[in-house]
């Protein structure tokens, strides 16, 4: 739907096949404000400060604005939001899957994160750690006698 309550009308809009706005209930008012989005995706977390609370967040989906006067939104892009910033970022598809790799190596320096405060606390709780390293483990053995 097109046009503005009482002078509404009907028209036949070609979606791209990611678009999942119906656009005859989220109808707009002039034609050129009518835009393509997929669906979100998010991510977000709370913290030990703000347990419950979304902290941090991210939102992707696919847009298109087959009106704007920059040609690169009028392509199919990656919409990228820090939802709580209120931020919005947009990437053609190549510059998203670099940033989806560095996303990846930033999640496995959360995990390797997670592991070493994981063993500091095993430690400060003196509970022995699975896999010492060769120096914690000739201390070990030069506490107890043995010879390193």
């Amino acid at each position: 739907m097109i046009g503005w309550p009482g002078r509404q009308m009907t028209a036949l809009i070609e979606c791209p096949a990611f678009c999942h706005v119906d656009h005859v209930k989220d109808w707009v008012h002039a034609l050129e404000d009518l835009d393509h989005y997929s669906d979100f995706e998010g991510w977000s977390t709370d913290s030990i400060l703000q347990p419950g609370d979304e902290v941090i967040s991210l939102t992707t989906r696919v847009h298109a604005d087959p009106i704007a006067e920059n040609p690169a939104m009028r392509q199919a892009h990656v919409v990228l939001d820090n939802g709580n910033a209120g931020e919005t970022c947009y990437l053609t598809p190549e510059m998203a899957e670099a940033r989806a790799d560095e996303l990846i190596a930033l999640a496995a320096d959360l995990r390797n994160n997670a592991r070493t405060a994981r063993q500091a606390n095993a430690i400060a709780g003196g509970k022995p750690r699975r896999n010492g390293s060769q120096a914690d483990k000739a201390l070990r053995q030069v506490r107890s006698g043995g010879a390193a």
